[in-house]
Parts: C-alpha cells; sequence; structure tokens
C-alpha cells in the first residue's frame, strides 16, 4: 500500500462524506393513493413550517408513525418543486443516507432518506430552505416492502422571500475585499478603512422596507431604494475610518419586509492591525512506521499505526504555554518547546497503536498563549478498517475539475467516480478546486479512484445556467445569485480558530 499525494494542501473547509446507499429489490406491486390519511399503513402528517429570522431559513417538518403497517418502511420521500430561481437547501433531517432527484420507484421529484423504519416507531423528517418559503401543496411517498404510496400534503412552494447581503473592506478604495474569514487581511494601525455593503434579492418576490445596520458604524448615510426587484441589487459605501489596534470584527445585517413578513441577512467583515496570535495543528497518520503520512488510510485489524502532530505558529508573534492534547491517545511523551516564535513548526509522533477493526477518527488539539489570550486549533486522522492492506492505493487529490460526466469527475487526469447520491453533484462545476481521498481501482487501461471523502475548498464556486431542481447549500457554505437569476456563487468558510 502506498499513498499517493497531488496538489495537497490542508483543507479549510468542511467535510461532506460520502453516503453509501443500498439497492432496493425490485417492484413487484405498487399503490399510488393514500387511505384515510395512511400511507401502507403509516400515518403521515405535516409538522409544520418554522421561519428562522437569525439564520433566514423556514423549515417543514413530516411526522411518519407506524401504526398497522404489516412491513417496516424502506425509504421516505419528500417532493421539491422546480423553481427560476431554484429553492436553496441549507438543512435535512436525518442527515444521512438522502439524494435528490427523481425517486425511480415511486416518481416522486425531491428528496430521499433511505433509511428504513420499523412499524412501531416514528420519525420526523424535516428539510431547511434559505428564505422565508411559502406553503404550497406536495407529494410525498412511503416505500415498504415492494409497494409504495403517494399523498399530497402541505410543504414548499416556489415563492420565496429572502434577501442576501455581502460586506467588503478596502483601504485603498480599489481593492475590495470580501473578508468573511478571521482574522482578515492585515492593515497598518491608523490606516483609512471603508466598508461596502451590497444587498441582493435573492428571492423571487419584490422587497420592500429595505433597512440597513451594522454592528460597529452608522449606516443612517446609506440611501436604500423603496423596493427591490427580484435578482437586482443595492450598494452603500461608508467610511473611511482609522483602522483600530488589533483585532477588528463587524456584523451588517439587511432587512426587509413583503407582506407583513420579515426577512434578514447578516455578514461578517474582519480585518486586524498589530499582534495577531494564531496556531494550526497538522495530524497524520502512518501504517509503515513513518514512511508515508497522510489524513486517511486503510489499515487490517491488529495492524500497528502512528500519527503525526505537527504544531505551527502562524500568527505574527511569539507564543508560549503550548499545550497538545488528544482525545484517545497519550501525548506525555511529546517535549513541548517552552516557546514558539512565528513561522516555526514543532513535531512529535506517537504509537504504535494496533488498529481496531472498525473505521476510526481521532482529534488532537493544540493551546498556546500570548499576553493572556489564549488561541487554538484541532485537526483530526483517522482510518478505515479492512480485511487485507497489502495492496492497493490511498489517493489523495487537490486541484480543479476538468471534466463532469455523471457521477464521474475528472482531476489531473484521473477519473474519480463519487456515489451519484453525493449532495456535492448538485454543486460542483467544471473549474472548482476540491479535495479528494479515495481508493484506486483499475478497469482495463482507465484509473478510476473511487473517492471516499470530499472536500470543498475555500474558493468561490460560479454555477452559470438555471439549474433544473433545488441546489444544496453545505453546512458552513453561503449560495448567493450575483445580479441575475442564471448566476450563482456558492463561498464556503475557512475552518474557524478558537481564541
Amino acid at each position: 500500500m502506498e499513498t499517493i499525494l497531488l496538489g495537497v494542501k490542508k483543507p479549510l473547509s468542511i467535510l461532506i462524506w460520502l453516503v453509501i446507499m443500498v439497492c432496493s429489490l425490485p417492484l413487484v406491486a405498487a399503490q399510488d393513493t393514500a387511505i384515510d390519511g395512511q400511507l401502507l399503513g403509516f400515518n403521515v402528517s405535516y409538522g409544520g413550517k418554522v421561519y428562522d429570522s437569525v439564520t433566514n431559513q423556514t423549515t417543514f417538518s413530516y411526522i411518519v408513525v407506524g401504526a398497522s403497517a404489516p412491513h417496516d418502511l424502506s425509504h421516505f420521500d419528500i417532493g421539491i418543486p422546480s423553481c427560476t430561481p431554484p429553492l436553496l437547501i441549507a438543512s435535512t433531517s436525518p442527515t444521512q443516507a438522502i439524494s435528490f432527484g427523481v425517486d425511480p420507484t415511486t416518481g416522486v421529484d425531491g428528496i430521499k432518506w433511505d433509511t428504513s423504519l420499523s412499524t412501531t416507531d416514528s420519525r420526523t423528517y424535516s428539510i431547511g430552505f434559505i428564505g422565508n418559503v411559502a406553503e404550497g401543496s406536495v407529494q410525498v411517498a412511503v416505500k415498504a416492502s415492494n409497494e409504495f404510496e403517494i399523498a399530497n400534503l402541505s410543504g414548499p412552494s416556489c415563492e420565496v422571500v429572502s434577501i442576501d447581503v455581502d460586506k467588503f473592506v478596502t483601504v485603498d478604495g480599489v481593492t475590495w475585499e470580501n473578508a468573511d474569514d478571521a482574522p482578515g487581511p492585515q492593515y497598518q494601525a491608523g490606516d483609512q478603512v471603508s466598508f461596502k455593503f451590497v444587498i441582493s434579492n435573492i428571492g423571487n418576490v419584490e422587497l420592500a422596507n429595505l433597512s440597513l445596520t451594522d454592528s460597529v458604524y452608522d449606516t443612517s448615510g446609506c440611501s436604500l431604494p423603496p423596493t427591490l426587484a427580484v435578482s437586482a441589487l443595492t450598494e452603500c459605501t461608508i467610511g473611511s475610518f482609522a483602522a483600530v489596534d488589533g483585532p477588528h470584527e463587524n456584523i451588517a445585517t439587511a432587512s426587509a419586509i413583503v407582506g407583513g413578513v420579515s426577512v434578514s441577512a447578516t455578514d461578517t467583515a474582519y480585518y486586524f492591525t498589530g499582534n495577531l496570535p494564531d496556531v494550526q495543528i497538522d495530524k497524520t497518520i502512518s501504517k509503515d512506521g513513518g514512511g508515508t503520512w497522510a489524513d486517511s488510510i486503510r489499515v487490517a485489524n491488529g495492524r500497528d499505526v502512528f500519527y503525526k502532530l505537527v504544531v505551527t505558529n502562524i500568527g505574527n508573534v511569539t507564543l508560549s504555554a503550548i499545550t497538545l492534547v488528544d482525545d484517545t491517545h497519550s501525548t506525555q511523551s511529546c517535549i513541548l518547546p517552552g516557546i514558539l516564535n512565528a513561522g516555526e513548526a514543532y513535531e512529535c509522533v506517537v504509537g504504535p497503536f494496533p488498529a481496531g477493526d472498525q473505521d476510526y477518527t481521532n482529534t488532537a488539539s493544540v493551546s498556546a498563549n500570548f499576553e493572556g489570550a489564549t488561541v487554538s486549533d484541532s485537526d483530526t486522522a483517522s482510518y478505515r478498517a479492512t480485511d487485507n492492506d497489502s495492496s492497493g492505493v490511498v489517493i489523495i487529490i487537490e486541484g480543479p475539475i476538468d471534466l463532469i460526466v455523471g457521477n464521474i469527475i475528472t482531476i489531473f487526469g484521473l477519473n474519480i467516480e463519487i456515489d451519484p447520491n453525493n449532495t456535492i453533484l448538485t454543486t460542483i462545476h467544471i473549474g472548482d478546486i476540491i479535495r479528494i481521498e479515495g481508493d484506486l481501482l483499475e478497469n482495463g487501461n482507465t484509473i478510476i479512484v473511487i473517492a471516499v471523502v470530499v472536500v470543498v475548498i475555500d474558493i468561490d464556486i460560479i454555477l452559470t445556467g438555471s439549474p433544473g431542481g433545488p441546489i444544496y447549500v453545505p453546512y458552513g457554505c453561503k449560495l448567493s445569485r450575483n445580479g441575475n437569476s442564471n448566476n450563482f456563487k456558492l463561498k464556503c468558510k475557512k475552518r474557524k480558530k478558537t481564541t
């Protein structure tokens, strides 16, 4: 076994794990009409709609209860209307074993949970959308054994009241930085800082009664239009202000009211001057005594593994009082330095530890001090249990997507097969930079990477064209429209440091 690293850097955003779906048995009988509010003996009811103005999300819920069902439920569908612009999916519950599109068994176009439910249990299913989504009517479906039934219940419609705000910062009035992630750009104390706010209507209903506030600065000088048409935007610039010492954070909030319904959105801008304490830890794993290291490997039960922990001072000041812990293994053998200067790194290897017979992930954490301020970071390493790890390759690729054909993407000339039910396929397109961890399979003259972990790198992803169905917005990411209904931007934040 060897590990191949292509263009690898430490991921700065969220992990999206692939879901392995279980194929159903062939359908031998089907019904498509609900009887007395029941679907194949399961009581299915609409739990209602809840709009959260803080997150600008609407959640629709459904309760499924096993009543007189003769067979366990095998999967549950909720229809999602095909809208222009498409609905933006922000959350699902449960979060696992889901897929989007047309269910080939029931014909319902929406979300499918491929998770069983016994005849004596109950479960609440929910799906959340960005914006204040009005109620309409959707199809829901229950499949049990080799039958299914469909009913119409209340659910999301294509009428969406939604707003977005982006905040930018500059010191020269020319280069505007969308400084969403701390610490943001570095300026000098006394530099003249200005902020630009861009408010967009990302719904499909005209907005009215617009307002804009900031957690630090007065925005009363911003002249906002009385209404904001669908896909339109308006801008306002304030400043300049003298840059303050140390780290700076301020939050913009844009709001609107339509028909008595209030919607809002927030965005944060960061910058810093002077001292910036910061620390990072990089954890990797090896099964060959330290010959090769990776974030994730395949390993046989009982084989020894080692972990390498690299602590780096990524700030601009000297750190002290450094601590290093792991949630599973002892780090007492690591002799930590008393101080770590800016740009310096410390490395420690712990082990060996015998691998278990189950897939496993553990976390290492570091903390350090500067003049009473504590900074910290954490990172994981993992292995996947296998019966035989004497052959095969774990491959890690990071780079731009060259080609997408169905669920096969190509990076650096390598074909990478992604589970067709993985929601990342609804957002990526050619040119996007992603990170893949997976296994190699040989198929004639073609090398295929079976993706196991997919990481969205911290970039702006432009989705051109109007998708035919909903778009899944991964946790930690924000999707907004760029001035017209056929151009979308997906922006994923870097992982946060704890201070």
